[in-house]
């Protein structure tokens, strides 16, 4: 089998994944509108709920440019990313709208992940502003005193 061959029908397999997800969608939207009545709460739902500028920020769907860049033999995808998991790093840093956080090799949905961070981080200022750690950083450098070499 050449490399051409194997391509093609690792192209036609994930097409087909993502027509089988297509149509599970559309089965899913046509289960919700199949009287008039269900069609019109469907759409008072989407307008109430839906925000197109959001979607396209998040899906960087707006992007006319390639679907995928490639940097140092990798190839990065650019459309979708907010259905990426994060891949580098394992202490919770991520491309911006990732959906989960990685941390010590387990994956955390960003929000808690976030508010953790968020609290960890108060919990420690507190710490230091009740045990004046600014001030004795501070007295300890003005103490240095530097000296100008005479010639």
């Amino acid at each position: 089998m050449s490399i051409k061959d194997y391509l093609k029908r690792l192209n036609d397999y994930y097409n087909d994944i993502e027509k089988g997800c297509y149509n599970k969608a559309d089965a899913i939207t046509n289960g919700m509108t199949k009287t008039p009545a269900e069609k019109e709460k469907f759409l008072q739902l989407q307008d109430d709920y839906e925000n197109e500028s959001l979607n396209q920020l998040l899906k960087n769907s707006n992007n006319m440019g390639e679907r995928c860049l490639e940097k140092d033999g990798r190839l990065i995808q650019q459309i979708d990313p907010v259905f990426q998991d994060p891949t580098d790093s394992n202490f919770g840093r991520a491309h911006f709208f990732a959906p989960r956080k990685k941390f010590m090799g387990t994956l955390y949905p960003t929000y808690w992940f976030n508010i953790l961070v968020i609290w960890m981080m108060s919990v420690s200022l507190m710490i230091t502003l009740y045990f004046d750690v600014f001030k004795r950083v501070l007295d300890l450098f003005g103490n240095i005193s530097f000296s100008k070499k005479k010639r």
